[in-house]
């Protein structure tokens, strides 16, 4: 019978430590520099959008470096168990979710914009912490996560994928803003791990929950470079080739960097708001998501003076909802 007991006990044991292995939490940590590549594949960002051309704006970093330090995780990242009840507005939004909006946090950043249609850096095995990042063919369908195609800034077949673009659901949950809707995009950090997600409370009383898919020289002392079509291309430049690619041959593509925007006012004002928008239908004419994504900077970010020139958020860790990692 003692025997048996030690048996027993043995055993228990063994399913203990087997399940402190299997379901125990790891900490956010910073960006694992990139093994294992080379070249602008392997540390492309784009982080493009930073307005070096901005009169109004901070002074930006220099040349393409990517900084040194990152900000502060803003805490663990919380369980996700309430829901919310969400309403699509369009076919192209998702309907549904179990993301729950969270009171305003106090730590803030800047945040610039940028697209460029590159092979995000999250698509590189070596980068994503585990976490690998899918892209998409010129035409913007899915070719999946690997490292075999190389982006579309080098010459290769692999872009952003089109469907990363902002976009919004109605909301009439806790903590709704006056709009009653959501945002959801994508997002470039030098920080944290790919696939980290981040809800962002922008000075207009806009609510973002984004998912950061890359890294770059982000410009301006900015902590996020948020993926907006027409946000400018950057250092690099994919988005032409893309455009030209669905019929519109010679697309205005605005400022390197500001995009739409420095090209039609740094200052808000409804007729900045009128050209950007002209400029977005005109680009995106046959690329419907990136239309979409380029008119919600007008819509539902670029709504006022402080919203308007890379403003300040406020910005906290989130569990990541279903919208996201369905298009990551």
């Amino acid at each position: 019978m003692m025997k048996t007991h030690k048996i027993v006990i043995l055993a228990v044991f063994l399913l203990a430590s087997a399940g402190m292995v299997l379901f125990g939490c790891s900490g956010i940590g910073a960006e694992t520099p990139p093994s294992g590549c080379t070249g602008e594949a392997c540390t492309e960002d784009s982080s493009s959008s930073s307005d070096d051309g901005n009169p109004n704006g901070i002074s930006s970093s220099s040349g393409g470096s990517t900084p040194t330090s990152s900000s502060s995780t803003g805490g663990s990242t919380p369980s996700s168990s309430s829901t919310a009840t969400i309403t699509s507005s369009s076919s192209t939004q998702v309907s549904g979710t179990t993301y729950q909006i969270r009171p305003r946090s106090n730590q803030s950043n800047g945040i610039t914009h940028y697209w460029d249609a590159c092979k995000p850096s999250c698509s590189w095995r070596n980068n994503a912490n585990g976490n690998q990042a899918r892209s998409c063919n010129i035409s913007g369908a899915n070719i999946g996560s690997n490292d075999t195609d190389a982006s579309a800034c080098d010459g290769g077949p692999a872009f952003t994928c089109m469907n990363q673009a902002p976009w919004t659901v109605f909301y009439s949950g806790p903590n709704a803003p006056s709009t009653n809707r959501i945002s959801f995009g994508y997002v470039a950090v030098n920080a944290e791990n790919c696939g980290t997600c981040y809800q962002l409370n922008f000075p207009n009383g806009e609510v973002m929950v984004v998912m950061k898919s890359n890294i770059g020289a982000i410009k301006d002392n900015a902590k996020f470079d948020l993926m907006v079509p027409g946000g400018g291309v950057g250092d690099y430049d994919a988005l032409t080739r893309q455009i030209q690619n669905s019929g519109v041959s010679n697309p205005n593509m605005g400022e390197r960097y500001g995009g739409f925007r420095g090209a039609c006012g740094w200052s808000y004002s409804s007729t900045a708001a009128t050209c950007v928008r002209n400029m977005c239908n005109a680009a995106f004419a046959n690329l419907p998501d990136l239309r979409a994504g380029c008119n919600w900077y007008v819509d539902v970010l670029g709504t006022d003076d402080a919203s308007w020139d890379n403003p300040v958020v406020h910005w906290q860790i989130v569990p990541c909802p279903s919208e996201l990692t369905s298009r990551y």
